[in-house]
């Protein structure tokens, strides 16, 4: 096991580098889309919502789903943080609300229908 022998300086080196390529490589689909941030988050929020009901195999009324897209919209905010690209508290949760929005509103639209 690689782990066993790391420090805790090398692990905090290896999160900070992780959360760096995936900093970058987000900026980089952000800026290859065109797409303002908020737009942005918007679809990838319904992206991942989407994809988390197909890969899961879930009905259209489990939470499950919805529960994928924010656990990765705080995960986005967390690497942004670890990379030093954090923002301030109501700057982050706004962008997990973004993210989380439409795919929270299909949810509830889901979960008030009958049969």
């Amino acid at each position: 096991m690689a782990f066993k022998y790391l420090n805790g300086m090398a692990m905090a080196g290896i999160v900070y580098d992780a959360a760096s390529a995936f900093v970058s490589g987000r900026t980089m689909l952000l800026e290859a889309s065109g797409m303002s941030q908020t737009v942005f988050y918007i679809h990838a929020g319904l992206l991942i919502f989407t994809g988390a009901y197909i890969l899961l195999r879930r009905r259209l009324r489990s939470s499950l789903p919805l529960i994928v897209v924010i656990a990765l919209a705080f995960q986005n905010e967390i690497a942004n943080h670890l990379a030093g690209r954090g923002q301030s508290n109501p700057e982050a949760l706004s962008d997990i609300a973004t993210a989380a929005f439409w795919p929270a509103a299909l949810f509830l639209l889901m979960r008030s229908r009958k049969g």
